[in-house]
């Protein structure tokens, strides 16, 4: 069952704490705990009573979207409730992706997700199986090489 919506608000950017820098140093220096707390002060903040998504802009019109729980937990996935968050925030129309990165790049340091995206409506990526508005093609990426039981 999906957890009823509940729209977030704009927050004020809290100060950075000397715990929050410290314990950014167990991955680093002082410095890079202060440059990856600037980056942190420069986003949006926005939150509800489940959620706190930071708004990053990253340039040519890119947002990353950083989700998390209030509480620190993991969560629990229902793309509903992601779908909402990138609606409020980068606009109904408006399309963005999820990365899941070579294990090489991963970084997996808390219970967060990042989605990536444009506030520009008239952008749409050519992934996925959304049809395609200009032509109504499908672009599906489900494999030329699928056994045929998976019709």
């Amino acid at each position: 069952m999906t957890a009823a919506w509940e729209p977030l608000e704009r927050i004020e950017t809290p100060p950075p704490s000397e715990a929050d820098i410290a314990l950014l140093m167990t991955r680093g220096t002082r410095e890079d705990a202060l440059k990856l707390l600037a980056a942190e002060q420069a986003a949006e903040h926005w939150q509800n009573s489940i959620f706190l998504v930071l708004k990053f802009r990253l340039g040519d019109g890119w947002h990353k979207l950083r989700i998390e729980r209030r509480d620190g937990e993991p969560i629990t996935r229902d793309w509903r409730l992601f779908q909402n968050i990138k609606n409020q925030l980068l606009g109904p129309e408006c399309e963005a992706l999820e990365l899941y990165p070579a294990e090489s790049r991963k970084v997996d340091a808390a219970n967060m997700y990042h989605l990536y995206g444009v506030e520009d409506p008239t952008v749409r990526f050519s992934v996925g199986m959304v049809p395609d508005d200009a032509g109504g093609k499908r672009v599906d990426l489900r494999g030329r090489s699928r056994p045929a039981r998976y019709g």
